[in-house]
């Protein structure tokens, strides 16, 4: 039972204090255009498909939790003593998800685990990676440097772009994880809370308001960069102490989540307040830029009709591509029921396999016979003041 005190670790003021700074982190991160997964909603068919694409986000949200933290919270009470089985590591700790994998999976399987670890985070960051190289592309280079690119030099451009970031993570990675003074969980919250919400907090009030100048988001981001950075200097000991409630002696956790905390604090403060500070200057803005605005907020707010893409035929290729893949990667996996485990162990690998082929077997049945039909025309939408043939 132990095990379970969280009061050994921090008190319950500064877990409930960094349980709501995290939340305000995540709250402005998902409800901005900022966000990655926010690209999901904007590629439905209408409102109806986007309201129930919030199902996969709200799924993942309730099920994530219990594969990521129960494994880590187990080798707490089976490997009491994770710095002597792994000496090697700066933070031991860190190697309780997968000693549990270790000591739980069947035969083989670890590599399977640690394929899709890889995988799932190769396809979250080329698919970071390439926002970034298209807001480059598209909002810096193209219009500030290069106004007459031709697209086959800007194709080229994105390219050595998309390298120069790529190369860029890969050096990041190294450093930080050569002079980081943090554990990797304490770690990507702090830099989540120091480089996320700076990013979000304009795209997600941006939505809601509108009378700001064309200059007041990358300001906005600037301030809350500079907040961030600061509250490395002015969050002290000192101030830790003086807070009601929260004084000495102090943990070393209790430190650490205290600097979350300030940090989210300073950034949402500082950056809100300047955001909407900058509203003053939204009437000296030129007419070309509040027609955008309004456009903007006009088509925000107005609801897609229901047979809306249904004039395009859908693209059944895609689909049906992935089903033939899943198909294929269930066969594999399925046959490492040869691989000698117990029988809980080729029940394992036959469920695993049995999914993919599952999924891969409807996607094929609902998209194969279609894959090969010609899209349809689109049809021409008339602009108001413009006549069609």
């Amino acid at each position: 039972a132990e095990h379970f005190e969280w009061g050994a670790i921090a008190r319950p003021e500064f877990i409930a204090l960094w349980f709501l700074a995290l939340s305000l982190n995540t709250t402005f991160a998902r409800n901005s255009l900022a966000d990655d997964g926010a690209a999901k909603y904007m590629m439905t068919r209408n409102d109806r498909d986007a309201r129930r694409m919030v199902l996969i986000p709200l799924i993942g949200s309730l099920i994530g939790p219990l594969i990521w933290f129960i494994p880590s919270m187990a080798a707490a009470i089976t490997h009491p003593s994770l710095a002597g089985e792994f000496p090697l590591l700066r933070y031991a700790n860190e190697a309780a998800f997968l000693v549990t994998a270790r000591d739980v999976l069947p035969q083989g399987m670890l590599g399977l685990l640690i394929c899709g670890i890889f995988a799932a985070t190769l396809t979250t960051m080329d698919a970071s990676v390439n926002q970034g190289t298209g807001i480059f592309v598209r909002s810096f280079y193209l219009p500030v440097i290069h106004p007459t690119c031709p697209e086959r030099r800007l194709l080229i451009v994105s390219k050595v772009v998309a390298g120069c970031f790529g190369a860029l993570i890969i050096l990041l990675a190294v450093v930080v994880n050569r002079y980081r003074s943090l554990g990797l969980f304490d770690l990507l919250n702090q830099l989540g809370v120091s480089l996320a919400i700076p990013l979000a907090l304009p795209a997600c009030l941006g939505l809601f308001y509108r009378r700001t100048p064309a200059w007041s988001a990358w300001s906005t981001v600037l301030i809350g960069f500079a907040a961030s950075y600061t509250a490395k200097f002015l969050v002290t000991i000192d101030v830790l102490n003086a807070v009601p409630g929260l004084g000495g002696p102090h943990t070393p956790e209790e430190s650490t989540v205290f600097s979350i905390i300030a940090t989210v604090v300073l950034v949402v403060a500082s950056g809100t307040t300047w955001f909407f500070f900058t509203s003053l200057f939204y009437d000296r803005s030129t007419p070309a830029y509040r027609a955008d605005v309004d456009e903007f907020f006009h088509r925000l707010s107005t609801p897609l009709p229901p047979d809306h893409g249904r004039s395009v035929q859908e693209n059944h290729a895609f689909p049906a591509t992935v089903g033939k893949l899943s198909l294929a990667y269930g066969l594999f996996v399925a046959l490492f029921v040869l691989i000698p485990n117990s029988l809980g162990g080729r029940l394992c690998y036959a469920a695993a396999g049995g999914s993919m082929c599952l999924i891969g077997g409807l996607l094929i049945r609902r998209y194969g016979r279609r894959s090969g039909e010609p899209a349809a025309p689109e049809k021409a939408v008339a602009k108001p003041g413009q006549n069609i043939a």
